[in-house]
């Protein structure tokens, strides 16, 4: 299996960050984890993680953030002392559950509140099923096909406009197998225009493929 790991150096849309007297501010740390295809760290069952054996990235991220991070992104300090964020995301065939889980679980206090339990269990039998269903076949395509590969790819971006990278920033970037190719989609991009410097530079990337 292929560990893709760039380090980015590239020419960023924002100046260098400079402190109260006009000094560069020291880099922070920026870690890009691209898992590979059909590999989510948060995948569980009854709480327990049950993809075995993790991917090298998923490693990283713990070593990171902590063994016991659940979550797919930490900020603190490095073992550098840097300032570092790090930002993970799960592999091409994973897409679709991970975004009906999490959509799933931040619906779960409105079912709560509903005082008949017919339309809980009309929603357990039917609603649900389906759901899963559903988002299970099109992360078999995904995985079969690669479709939606560039998206985490475009969210990478998004994350590293929200946080400000600098071009006195360290960027390290890193894709496990299939997700390698995501990997050097981003360092090429970064390479060849920049960090995008408004929403109006993404929603242009997104919508004209010919410029990847």
């Amino acid at each position: 299996m292929l560990l893709l790991v760039l380090t980015c150096s590239c020419s960023m849309a924002r100046e260098v960050a400079q402190d109260a007297l006009g000094q560069p501010e020291r880099p922070r740390n920026f870690i890009v984890l691209f898992d590979g295809a059909g590999q989510d760290k948060n995948i569980t069952t009854e709480g327990f993680r049950d993809v075995w054996p993790f991917t090298s990235v998923a490693e990283i991220f713990w070593a990171a953030c902590g063994a016991s991070a659940d979550e797919r992104e930490c900020h603190q300090k490095g073992p550098d002392g840097r300032e570092q964020y790090v930002r993970y995301w799960s592999g091409p065939g994973t897409e679709a559950k991970t975004a009906y889980r999490e959509q799933h679980e931040q619906g779960k206090c409105i079912t709560e509140v509903l005082e008949e339990n017919y339309w809980k269990a009309m929603s357990d039998k039917l609603v649900k099923p389906v759901a899963e269903k559903l988002a299970e076949y099109t992360d078999t395509l995904s995985f079969m096909t690669g479709l939606r590969v560039t998206e985490h790819v475009f969210q990478a971006l998004e994350y590293l406009m929200k946080h400000g990278m600098t071009a006195n920033d360290r960027l390290y970037i890193i894709g496990f197998s299939r997700s390698g190719v995501q990997s050097r989609l981003l360092q090429g991009i970064l390479a060849t225009y920049g960090l995008p410097a408004d929403g109006s530079d993404m929603r242009r990337l997104r919508n004209e493929f010919c410029l990847l």
